[in-house]
């Protein structure tokens, strides 16, 4: 069984790394209805239909959000198709996956677009940069806001990975091995 510790991290996680900003208006209506529960005095609260109520916010929320993508990414199909007739379909569909990505697509990032070897790249200078381990003259080799469009290519895998490492959660050691079995 997980401590307290460990579900905090993992909710900490979810919403630093993965929740979007529906989600987190679903986490923060559900933290303020805490507090104003806990400031009237009722900390012993029916948690079993809480997290009932709050799951099927987020189920409601994240189908929502599944058509309206859907939708738009069907109306830009149709409307490039109809002004750009000669485009193939899979040109459309891969401008689609570029600019709107859906949440499969950003679970996995853009890893598997790239070679291998620029990836463990990246994955270095992210790293060795928020290490402290960087020198000057690299820094000033990188590409402005290059941290976050680093962090845009990793997958999901990666970026628990490396959130791991630099809390402290895993060894570096170890986290190298996970790297390479990708």
């Amino acid at each position: 069984m997980a401590s307290t510790r460990e579900e905090m991290m993992k909710v900490i996680d979810y919403i630093l790394n993965r929740s979007d900003r529906a989600e987190i208006e679903v986490i923060q209506k559900a933290i303020q209805r805490r507090l104003k529960d806990l400031s009237r005095g009722s900390s012993r609260l029916n948690i079993a239909g809480m997290a009932h109520s709050m799951s099927r916010a987020v189920e409601s929320q994240m189908e929502s959000k599944d058509k309206i993508n859907k939708m738009i990414r069907g109306f830009i199909h149709d409307l490039l198709q109809r002004n750009q007739p000669d485009i193939p379909d899979e040109h459309i569909k891969m401008i689609l996956d570029e600019y709107m990505p859906n949440e499969e697509m950003k679970e996995k990032g853009r890893e598997d677009r790239l070679p291998r070897d620029a990836v463990l790249s990246m994955i270095v200078q992210f790293v060795d940069y928020s290490l402290g381990r960087m020198s000057s003259e690299e820094k000033s080799q990188l590409a402005p806001d290059w941290s976050r469009k680093y962090w845009d290519v990793f997958s999901g895998d990666t970026r628990r990975l490396i959130a791991h490492l630099l809390e402290g959660r895993i060894a570096e050691s170890e986290f190298w091995e996970e790297i390479k079995k990708r």
